[in-house]
């Protein structure tokens, strides 16, 4: 490793990933959930990612709300040219790219730099020295605004039993290798399965390490190199972060992981009696990361939060737009929580979803709708974090977009597509009217292109459209796991998709303004 990496991976850069809940919509949006006002997004404001990597998500919040002044910062030379070169592909004007450490932003004194509405650190805390620790609170605590917010996300000691210990022999491991991080992975991983084999006690006494480690073995190399070979891994309790946040004025409001907030969904049943009694919110954090073994928070943080009013939170709640997403309901209808799949209302909350067939609903429609099941107004709210925090439904801004918002995202869009021609994985969309992104299938963010760039709507022109561009980038599908390689394959999985994406997603990509009229060709 580098000098000046500080013991973070750095000789491959960090996975392409965008982040939804880290948005300013969805912070905001559960900030009003939760009783408590953040900075209007129909007004100016500013917004920093500390650790953007790639800066994906910063792209996108730039993209999709031109009122915001972002600002993204990584002390990975390379992922801020990276940043810096889609944004001037994508002629984005209104977001900053900027190198610097957690070290630098602690003792920056720079007048440019904003105090920030909306302020998230991403992945960062649990994989970053403890001096590097201290200088990100200081960070946020000299650059969050009075009644700004902060999102920080961490890994939880209770959820990594008896990790500690195996991660700290792959990193010697990987570091003892000549190879690459990312390469050097898989010869990882061979030497846990021969400790196990061979009958290390750490793999017998912890069964769980098993499953843990499956996890990681599904996903990217990079990946796995970002999360578990640099030199610092740190999971933590909740009263560590609560207690250096208060001490910057800093007050814990909630989850952004939106379930997490009903008690019921965090807590076994046989605890809730005990959990209703604490206030204390470090003991009731501690409590329920226990009761759960959760592996994972997704903390907000008010600097001098502003309840409001028992009138003006109906009134803030049943203005808020959601969208119906494209994934599908499960079969049977079960959700994911901490605690494991639980089966909500099999009548009711189908009934709500199917609200959406028609468009977009606010949350006062679908309590007025409720009224008429008999559904109470508290079970209808724990619906709504439910349904959003699993993917079923998206929060929406306020406004609908101008056509600054949806020009923007049309150009940025058009850089992912450019993208994968060029052999990148880019599968998500930038949706003006959501400020967010939503994943997608690769072959949509490339049918999309093809679409603003002329072609019609039509299956056969679309999937010709594709095959040709797929065939002139030499670019292999994937599907099921397996690269497809037969041509008769090939067209019908695409005029599969094709034709799906023009009868059941298109319709709801024009209302929420991901096709633009104007051009967007990328730089």
């Amino acid at each position: 490793m580098a000098e000046w990496d500080d013991g973070y991976v750095t000789d491959v850069p960090y996975v392409t990933g965008y982040y939804t809940e880290t948005t300013p919509v969805w912070i905001g949006t559960a900030a009003t959930l939760l009783g408590l006002a953040a900075a209007d997004l129909t007004q100016p404001f500013c917004y920093a990612d500390l650790g953007c990597g790639n800066g994906v998500t910063a792209l996108v919040v730039a993209a999709t709300m031109p009122r915001a002044e972002v600002w993204a910062f990584d002390f990975n030379p390379a992922h801020i040219g990276s940043g810096r070169d889609i944004a001037r592909r994508a002629g984005l004007t209104n977001i900053h790219f900027e190198e610097a450490s957690f070290e630098d932003l602690a003792h920056d004194s720079r007048d440019a730099l904003p105090r920030f509405d909306y302020l998230v650190a991403h992945g960062v805390l649990s994989w970053i020295s403890l001096e590097n620790r201290a200088r990100m609170f200081s960070a946020i605590g000299r650059r969050l605004a009075p009644g700004g917010v902060a999102y920080i996300s961490y890994n939880l000691a209770t959820g990594w039993t008896g990790m500690r210990p195996v991660r700290t022999l792959m990193r010697l491991l990987a570091e003892a290798s000549p190879e690459r991080s990312d390469v050097a992975v898989a010869s990882v991983f061979a030497v846990l399965d021969k400790m196990k084999a061979a009958g290390a006690a750490m793999f017998q006494d912890h069964p769980e390490l098993d499953q843990r480690l499956a996890g990681f073995r599904g996903h990217d190399p990079g990946y796995v190199a970002h999360e578990l070979l640099n030199r610092d891994w740190h999971p933590v309790m909740f009263p560590a972060v609560a207690e250096a946040m208060a001490a910057i004025k800093c007050e814990y409001i909630g989850s952004a992981t939106l379930q997490n907030n009903i008690a019921a969904l965090t807590v076994p049943a046989t605890l809730l009696g005990m959990f209703g009694q604490i206030r204390d919110s470090g003991l009731r954090e501690t409590l329920r990361d226990i009761a759960s073994a959760a592996g994972f928070r997704r903390d907000l943080y008010q600097r001098g939060p502003r309840r409001l009013s028992p009138t003006e939170h109906k009134g803030r709640i049943d203005a808020i737009e959601l969208a119906r997403t494209f994934r599908p309901v499960p079969e049977p209808f079960t959700l994911s929580t901490v605690l494991g799949p639980v089966t909500p209302d099999v009548v009711n909350y189908p009934a709500l979803l199917r609200l959406f067939d028609a468009g977009p609903r606010t949350i006062g429609e679908l309590l007025r709708h409720a009224k008429q099941a008999a559904w109470p107004d508290l079970a209808v709210t724990e619906a709504v974090l439910l349904l959003v925090g699993s993917g079923l439904l998206s929060p929406m801004l306020a406004e609908p977009p101008g056509d600054a918002a949806k020009q923007a995202a049309s150009r940025l869009n058009a850089v992912h597509a450019a993208l994968f021609d060029q052999g990148y994985a880019r599968s998500f969309l930038a949706y003006p009217a959501l400020g967010a992104a939503w994943q997608a299938d690769e072959l949509d963010v490339v049918a999309l292109d093809e679409l603003r760039g002329g072609v019609v709507a039509e299956e056969a022109p679309l999937v010709t459209a594709v095959l040709e561009r797929l065939t002139r980038g030499g670019r292999q599908l994937r599907h099921a796991g397996a690269v497809v390689m037969d041509p008769a394959a090939t067209r019908e999985h695409v005029t599969f998709q094709v034709r799906e994406m023009l009868r059941q997603r298109l319709p709801t990509m024009r209302r929420l303004g991901v096709l633009d009229d104007a051009p967007a060709v990328p730089g």
